[in-house]
């Protein structure tokens, strides 16, 4: 028996775009920030526990922007 897992179809987001969406110093500010505003609730962009983590490490260790370049 198949299993359907997702009724939405959805964007399941690296690391490094929530990285770059959060800081406007990140290179690709602009890029991450136009994927992000593109999502919608019937195709959202989803943050799982892994990036989540590593998003919040990332953040808080570079001192945010500062260490972006």
């Amino acid at each position: 028996m198949h299993r359907r897992t997702a009724a939405v179809p959805a964007c399941l987001l690296d690391v490094n775009v929530w990285l770059a969406a959060a800081f406007e110093a990140h290179p690709a500010h602009r890029t991450a920030q136009a994927v992000l505003v593109r999502s919608t609730p019937a195709a959202p962009a989803l943050f799982c526990r892994a990036p989540q983590q590593s998003f919040l490490l990332q953040a808080d260790v570079s001192g945010g922007a500062s260490q972006i370049s």
